[in-house]
């Protein structure tokens, strides 16, 4: 119980919610008991593919912040595959934006959404391009 107090205390879950069923706890919950689960095994890179896809944005929120603990706390690299622009620019250091299997542009979160924002035409995104 030791060797996981420190990895539940990351993602900021109650040690207690290893006594419940899955369906007993909410969805953001369980991302973060998944997340927790990925981490008993000690990982120095952690891959995430689209693992927020259905959470609403508070939840997001909460993940969001778990990944940054769990980096700062334990230096897991992570690398996660996601098309939420918000999240990707407040949680990444870096950003890769790949179009059929070729790499656009490598840098800056923030730079990089905003090319994707561009590229994808999509005018109701079009308020979300950084200044």
């Amino acid at each position: 119980m030791k060797f996981a107090e420190p990895i539940f205390e990351a993602v900021d879950l109650p040690i207690g919610v290893l006594d419940v069923k899955p369906y007993q706890i909410s969805g953001g919950e369980n991302v973060r008991a998944a997340l927790a689960l990925a981490l008993s095994t000690k990982p120095s890179i952690l891959l995430l593919d689209e693992p927020f896809g259905d959470l609403d944005p508070i939840t997001l929120r909460d993940v969001a912040n778990s990944l940054k603990n769990v980096n700062k706390t334990f230096n897991t690299t992570i690398i996660f595959i996601s098309h939420h622009i918000d999240f990707i620019r407040e949680v990444a250091q870096r950003a890769i934006l790949i179009d059929q299997g070729h790499i656009v542009m490598d840098g800056e979160p923030g730079k990089v959404c905003d090319e994707f924002i561009k590229a994808s035409h999509a005018k109701y995104l079009d308020r979300c391009i950084e200044d």
